[in-house]
């Protein structure tokens, strides 16, 4: 097993997806995460990240803040299936000992048994994803039509912005929450932290829709995030004034083209709720894919989670 120290001076953060790189891990999680990493002579890394919290006396291992997957990454320019899967089964089992694992992760089919095998528990979660290598106009036509004029009414009054105005994304979540009824479940301090990590990395940016004719006004905010495959929405917003979503719907759209623009599929981050999923929808995205993989021990613990 090679250690986490060492892996990264072997020159293969940009080869990771971004959730799993180090200053991520480090700004979202501080010291509390580690990585098990299991190596061949091939070059073939197979690397597992996992975020550990106490409680109660019991080992949990959970999922960061605003971070939509973990779980094994294999890294290699070999096709040797059977071979991963021995590296993923060799991982799972060097993880330190836990009294509950529960990670969000992309699993291809072929790999599932390996979880199942182990005595996981996994159950399938959906995110919304908009392929963007085709045309421009084909992206268009796949919105619904209540948001294609939602769209063009903000593109009369509204323009779409690159801003370093952290402060104006925190108090745009603080509001949106506030409609809601609720406090933000994650921490908006992380979030902060993260924006500007994310610009300083280029990994990042964070998009405002405002007046044309007021360069500080603010009506709806997004923060995206992305690597080599992939831009993620992260967090955003809108305020009070944007009653009709017409900045919502501008600023994701923009979202969407600055994706196309990189070459990324574009990703929405996923929600379950009903009236979130139907909204990501409506921007012409298809559902994809992923697993939230849990497993309890000992035995007296699955009674107080499940």
């Amino acid at each position: 097993m090679v250690k986490s120290e060492e892996i990264y001076s072997q020159n293969i953060q940009d080869q990771l997806p971004l959730f799993h790189q180090s200053w991520w891990l480090d700004v979202v999680a501080k010291s509390s995460w580690n990585y098990i990493i299991e190596s061949e002579e091939n070059n073939t890394f197979c690397i597992l990240p996992y975020l550990v919290k106490r409680k109660f006396g019991f080992r949990f291992f959970g999922m960061p803040s605003y971070t939509p997957f973990l779980g094994p990454v294999i890294i290699s320019h070999e096709d040797k299936s059977e071979a991963k899967l021995e590296l993923i089964r060799s991982l799972l089992d060097q993880l330190p000992r836990y009294h509950m694992f529960k990670q969000n992760m992309i699993i291809d089919e072929g790999n599932l048994k390996i979880f199942e095998e182990d005595g996981f528990r996994l159950s399938e979660r959906v995110t919304y994803k908009v392929l963007t290598e085709v045309p421009k106009k084909y992206l268009w036509e796949k919105i619904s039509s209540t948001r294609r004029r939602r769209i063009i009414r903000g593109e009369e009054k509204l323009e779409i912005r690159e801003d370093k105005r952290v402060t104006e994304l925190i108090k745009i979540q603080e509001k949106t929450f506030s409609r809601k009824g609720i406090k933000p479940p994650q921490s908006l301090e992380i979030l902060k932290k993260l924006v500007y990590k994310s610009m300083e990395m280029n990994s990042g940016i964070l998009l405002m829709a405002g007046s044309k004719n007021d360069p500080n006004d603010c009506q709806a905010a997004g923060f995206f995030v992305w690597d080599r495959y992939t831009m993620y929405y992260i967090a955003g917003g809108y305020d009070d004034s944007d009653q009709k979503g017409e900045a919502m719907s501008l600023l994701l759209w923009n979202g969407i083209l600055l994706a196309k623009e990189k070459n990324l599929t574009f990703d929405f981050e996923g929600s379950m709720v009903p009236g979130i999923a139907e909204f990501f929808r409506s921007f012409g995205s298809e559902a994809s894919t992923y697993y939230q993989v849990v497993k309890v021990k000992p035995f007296l613990l699955k009674f107080y989670f499940f």
